[in-house]
């Protein structure tokens, strides 16, 4: 990978990791599903001028924009109002294992030993960061 690359994957972690600082902060002076309309207002302005809307496709696109963004998103960002920005993150990325237990549950999806490891590793991860904070403060005095 050029420099240029690794900037860019640089960029993209940054402002990832920025969104959910941003999120509690604006869901702290307006209205959760308000934040929710106005990020894809603001990114459907800016992507629209680069990816023009498919013709014929317009029940999907609305389909998927309120499963999406008023399910999903709006979901994600009344529980923001709610716990600190770390502890959501935290949270939100358990989106990828728990689509894989999911897939394996109601679809049948065969799950390997890397599979099964990775999920394994999320909940633990998962359970050691946002579980109780003294489990790493002993008292040794």
């Amino acid at each position: 990978m050029s420099l240029r690359d690794y900037f860019l994957a640089a960029l993209a972690t940054v402002l990832f990791g920025v969104n959910y600082a941003v999120i509690k902060v604006a869901v702290g002076y307006v209205p959760p599903l308000f934040v929710t309309a106005l990020r894809f207002v603001f990114v459907a302005a800016v992507l629209l001028w680069f990816f023009p809307m498919p013709k014929g496709m317009w029940k999907p696109v609305i389909v998927v924009s309120v499963v999406q963004g008023l399910f999903h998103h709006g979901s994600m960002f009344i529980g923001m109002g709610g716990v600190d920005a770390a502890i959501g993150a935290i949270i939100t990325q358990l989106g990828t294992p728990f689509a894989a237990l999911f897939a394996w549950l109601l679809l049948g999806e065969k799950f390997g030993w890397y599979r099964t490891f990775g999920v394994v590793v999320a909940f633990v991860g998962v359970a050691l960061l946002a579980g109780q904070p003294d489990i790493w403060e002993a008292n040794y005095y």
